[in-house]
């Protein structure tokens, strides 16, 4: 297990600035309340990731659920690029903003490829000690002592 959040809290220092600007999205006229809405709905579901991410803490965090989190972070951040490249101007949406989500989205991509690479390696690992315990029950000669099979036991009670 890995302490994700530690490597990857700076990822996230502009989430209050996020949530801000997705409360402001719906402040536009009336035909554009549907479509701001719509971006409000993608930075409230990237702020509940975030969150979610953020509440690791210094836990220690399962490698597949910490890929798959950023995965779902990365997805998410490119579906709010596209929503601010195409709505800005229309949900008043400030330039800084947007290069705000790009800088994240870089950290964001960056965290999830190490986090995907610890999860890759965790399942490697896993995979190559399921392998070598088969191998040794298999194995006739194997005997409880230091060199082939584990510890051996020192009997109880009176010798």
């Amino acid at each position: 297990m890995v302490p994700v959040a530690r490597c990857f809290h700076p990822a996230f220092r502009l989430a209050l600035a996020a949530a801000a600007m997705g409360a402001a999205l719906g402040t536009g006229p009336a035909m554009a309340q549907g479509v701001c809405d719509s971006g409000r709905k993608l930075f409230e579901e990237r702020q509940q990731i975030i969150s979610q991410i953020n509440g690791w803490g210094k836990k220690k965090v399962d490698p597949n659920v910490a890929c798959q989190t950023f995965t779902k972070l990365q997805g998410n951040g490119t579906a709010v690029l596209k929503f601010m490249g195409e709505n800005a101007s229309w949900c008043r949406i400030p330039p800084d903003a947007v290069a705000a989500i790009e800088t994240q989205q870089k950290q964001v991509t960056n965290s999830r490829a190490q986090a995907c690479k610890v999860a890759a390696d965790y399942q490697k690992a896993i995979r190559q000690a399921e392998e070598a315990k088969r191998a040794n029950q298999n194995n006739v000669f194997a005997a409880p002592d230091d060199v082939t099979g584990g510890p051996r036991r020192i009997p109880s009670g009176a010798l």
